[in-house]
């Protein structure tokens, strides 16, 4: 009726799941220094991007690289910016701002706590790996990394997660580790069959124990490692 005061009020769908998030790093050589960044950010409709990035090579120029590269996406996504255009920008400021040969990898995991579907987007980054019960499934693309061409190539692949089951997203520094044969992540497939036990961040520092010792010689690792799970 006319003078009344009015009330407005907006309705959200419930969070059907929640997320454990679990991390492990290390620089090359046990630097503090790590050319590898990470971010998990909360967006907007109940979704949760998690994110990593490797910078070219290693030390303070790798950690710039990479740590700008996660500035960016976090900021671009955070403004409402779909995933694949937030990248595409990302691509072009690097190749703008850079006028030397550098990269910087992005693999990003967007998660629908409200349903459950999850995207991923690699952008010359390894295969992460998504453990249901004692079956481990590979998750990997070709593309090459962010900053080096124009036109950008962005697959999506996606999958459904439901509640126990663990992604496990690894830096090249974790899948290089093992000097042995067959294919570089085979190692870290078969170690997760049996991890189901683990919290998150158990695990995660178990695979940064075992990856540093594959590598021969925990003081003298080959690259910076990063480990999210």
């Amino acid at each position: 009726k006319d003078g009344e005061a009015m009330c407005n009020f907006k309705l959200y769908p419930a969070l059907m799941y929640r997320l454990e998030v679990g991390v492990a790093r290390v620089g090359k050589d046990g630097s503090d220094i790590s050319g590898d960044s990470y971010s998990v950010i909360y967006l907007s409709r109940g979704k949760v991007a998690l994110i990593l990035s490797d910078g070219m090579g290693t030390g303070a120029a790798a950690a710039q690289e990479s740590s700008t590269t996660i500035t960016l996406l976090e900021k671009l996504l955070q403004s409402g910016l779909e995933r694949e255009l937030a990248i595409r920008m990302v691509n072009s400021i690097m190749l703008m701002r850079s006028p030397e040969d550098s990269f910087a990898t992005i693999d990003m995991a967007v998660v629908d706590l409200c349903s459950g579907n999850t995207e991923f987007v690699k952008i010359g980054a390894p295969a992460s790996f998504l453990l249901r019960g004692k079956r481990v499934a590979a998750i990997a693309s070709g593309a090459l990394p962010a900053g080096i061409i124009e036109d950008i190539e962005i697959n999506t692949i996606s999958k459904n997660l439901t509640v126990g089951d663990v992604l496990v997203m690894i830096t090249d520094g974790i899948a290089d580790s093992y000097r042995g044969t067959g294919e570089k992540e085979d190692w870290l497939a078969r170690v997760l069959q049996d991890t189901k036990h683990l919290k998150p961040q158990e695990l995660a520092e178990l695979i940064m124990k075992l990856a540093q010792t594959g590598s021969g010689d925990a003081n003298r690792i080959a690259d910076d490692m990063t480990v999210l799970v």
